[in-house]
């Protein structure tokens, strides 16, 4: 079972780019694409996606942690590595990511909270694609048919939060926008809550199906218009940045990584239990 993050790539790269080397992620299970923008590479990845222990060691040289799969648990961790660092005199930023079903949980509030006490350098960043599974959190989602209602009668996340945080709602699917909503954050040295609205273009899980709560002609229709891929070509494209040549020569070199890392993975084995305490993995 693997959580894409198709149509999530925009804010995930926009955040990686705009962070520091000494900076620190803590990417929730969708967080793939913040992970190897941040320096992650692909081949290690891939080992944690198929199961291989040795793809939960992260490498020393990236500050980041695990990805993290129970909802919300690392947003007061989050708030306690910003604390370190603030307490040692170290100016390094911690940015956490997770979808809009994190903020309905107690340790996000609770997070929060801490935050603005200690008012440490961390950033929490909600990619907000409507969905928590199957529960929606905003009304522009079609549903095939009414369930038991909304995540929040607020759906405006930011606004939600903006009582207890720095809050901001930005277009998710606008690399740019992201970018420099991160930069401007880190240069007023307060933490904030970013809600990036963007739109899931595959399954919550290679194991689920949308199509039996989703009414997915009309879906199809509203998410064709915001594939952040897409809309990040066309604009290179229209600034005359990039061309069709160049976009085909990036693509044959990023599927020729892709393979490479996925051939190195598979033929790496999986350790012995006493490799995997020997080396920590």
């Amino acid at each position: 079972m693997y959580p894409g993050f198709r149509g999530h790539e925009a804010v995930q790269v926009g955040c990686a780019l705009a962070l520091d080397k000494n900076d620190w992620i803590m990417p929730y299970y969708r967080g793939t694409g913040l992970a190897i923008t941040f320096g992650l590479d692909l081949y290690r990845a891939f080992l944690y996606w198929r199961g291989n222990p040795i793809g939960e060691k992260i490498p020393e040289n990236i500050n980041m942690t695990n990805f993290y799969v129970t909802i919300a648990s690392q947003c007061p961790q989050a708030v306690g590595l910003a604390l370190a660092g603030k307490l040692k005199g170290e100016n390094y930023w911690v940015l956490t990511n997770f979808g809009d079903g994190a903020t309905s949980e107690g340790e996000f509030y609770e997070a929060l909270n801490l935050a603005t006490i200690f008012n440490v350098n961390v950033i929490f960043v909600c990619e907000n694609n409507g969905l928590a599974i199957s529960v929606p959190s905003r009304r522009d989602i079609p549903m095939k048919k009414e369930g038991i209602g909304y995540q929040s009668i607020n759906e405006n996340l930011a606004q939600k939060f903006s009582n207890i945080i720095d809050s901001y709602r930005i277009d998710g699917t606008n690399v740019v926008e992201v970018y420099k909503t991160i930069k401007k954050i880190k240069s007023e040295n307060k933490p904030a809550f970013v809600e990036a609205i963007v739109y899931r273009l595959s399954p919550h899980t290679t194991d689920e199906d949308q199509s039996k709560y989703l009414d997915m002609e009309k879906y199809t229709n509203i998410t064709k218009m915001f594939d952040p891929v897409k809309r990040f070509e066309s604009y290179l494209k229209s600034e005359n940045i990039i061309d069709d040549e160049t976009i085909d020569k990036f693509k044959a070199q990023i599927e020729e990584e892709i393979e490479n890392a996925i051939k190195l993975a598979e033929e790496t084995p999986i350790p012995s239990l006493k490799e995997i305490i020997a080396n920590h993995y």
